[in-house]
């Protein structure tokens, strides 16, 4: 999938951007197929038209397109086309007996008069929502919870923010799947309504994950806009928190987007520095995570976000992680192509670092900027200013003689080793090479 020059192979997916975000598994997959140069056309499905409702009435209660019509509009009016909301509009006016089927004459039936005096939304969110208040305040608590988690949940997570078991959490799923606000991705969630708790527990240990997904990403929303405005930063804090405490540090790295991704989100509520440190050192990880997978972009906002956590004063306080998320951050501007930007970062970073070592591996990544940018003279001035760090002084434009006679010394101390030798030999006992 990643080689430009292939011919032989098309590959052709469909997924709603409403479900995903840049950290998610598929938009660094396509992020990581661009980098390549590999070829990536991405195309908008628009809105089901009039006849194309029209078509759809005329298959479905198999009657003339005459027939149809006046429906047709009617519902194009209220959904603009949104098969979705067409689709959950017919069932809702099926339920309200506005659609019924007469047994006697074999056809369906509908009164149009009486549709269009109904109060029915012309907005999808709203009807979801007005479907899922008919539940019971369990059921819509943990559809809220799960609106958070993502489009796709799995029970023993939910049951972590749920604060409950994970046979009380699919309890209180149920009803939400029997109304098809959510689907089951197999037959495994019908198991923890079936076992005790301590059945449940070597279930959990030993079988494939129970998971679920929201019915469309409008049934999630629609959750999600149950909890108060002035709520959701709160419930997102709360939700990552409740991961991050129940997640094994062996599995810390694959869970570590969806960590962040809530915490970030509540973010402007934590106010103590070693939470925000914490909280800034989960972005490095997450950042390198990407990073490693060729995410550039997704890792240069980790590493942004990261770095905005950090207190004035943390040069002082926590001198390695900000050392660390500066050169990583610089590193991500570097690898998209943002050399002035990541030159700016670097130039911030030498003037706190606090060793000399340090300050090598700074003016390393400054090199490969001005590299980048074909500026060899500014290059080469911070090589011969990192060389002086270590004891060694050049003359910066020497001639033929200087050069034959630093040649001869690098010769005498070389001796008789042998180049594989040379990467043999101990480690430097301290920095100053002369």
């Amino acid at each position: 999938m990643t080689d430009p020059e292939s011919q032989y192979l098309l590959l052709i997916g469909a997924y709603r951007d409403n479900e995903v975000n840049a950290t998610h598994p598929l938009m660094l997959m396509l992020e990581t197929i661009q980098a390549f140069g590999a070829t990536v056309e991405e195309l908008l499905l628009k809105p089901l038209a009039a006849p194309h409702i029209t078509q759809l009435l005329t298959d479905t209660f198999n009657c003339e397109s005459s027939q149809a019509e006046t429906l047709a509009d009617l519902l194009f009016q209220k959904t603009q086309g949104n098969p979705f909301f067409l689709t959950q509009l017919l069932k809702v006016l099926h339920q309200d007996n506005l659609l019924t089927f007469d047994y006697r004459s074999g056809f369906w039936q509908w009164d149009l008069n009486r549709i269009q005096s109904q109060p029915i939304t012309d907005n999808v969110v709203d009807l979801m929502v007005n479907k899922i208040q008919r539940l019971s305040e369990p059921t819509q608590q943990v559809l809220r919870l799960a609106a958070c988690v993502g489009n796709r949940f799995n029970l023993e997570i939910l049951a972590v923010v749920n604060e409950k078991s994970p046979s009380a959490t699919a309890i209180d799923l149920w009803s939400a799947l029997r109304a098809g606000l959510i689907l089951p991705l197999s037959d495994t969630y019908k198991i923890p309504q079936l076992l005790n708790q301590s059945e449940l527990a070597t279930y959990c240990n030993t079988a494939v994950q129970v998971d679920y997904k929201f019915l469309h990403d409008r049934v999630q929303q629609a959750a999600y806009s149950l909890i108060p405005t002035d709520q959701q930063k709160q419930v997102h804090l709360k939700v990552g928190k409740l991961l991050l405490h129940n997640t094994e540090k062996s599995q810390l790295e694959e869970h570590i987007f969806e960590i962040v991704n809530h915490l970030n989100a509540g973010s402007s509520l934590i106010v103590e520095p070693a939470e925000r440190y914490e909280l800034a050192e989960l972005n490095l990880k997450a950042g390198q995570r990407a990073k490693s997978s060729s995410a550039f972009v997704t890792a240069l906002k980790l590493l942004e976000t990261g770095v905005s956590y950090l207190p004035e004063n943390s040069w002082q306080d926590n001198y390695l992680l900000t050392l660390t998320l500066y050169l990583q951050s610089g590193e991500a501007e570097f690898l998209n192509g943002k050399y002035e930007e990541a030159l700016l970062i670097f130039e911030q970073t030498f003037s706190q670092v606090q060793t000399t070592l340090d300050m090598c591996r700074v003016n390393e990544y400054r090199i490969m900027c001005y590299r980048m940018e074909n500026d060899l003279n500014s290059a080469y001035k911070i090589g011969l200013n990192t060389l002086e760090l270590l004891g060694l002084e050049f003359t910066a434009y020497p001639d033929d003689a200087y050069l034959l006679e630093k040649l001869n010394q690098t010769k005498k101390v070389i001796g008789d080793r042998t180049t594989f030798s040379l990467a043999e030999l101990p480690g430097l006992a301290h920095l100053k090479l002369y």
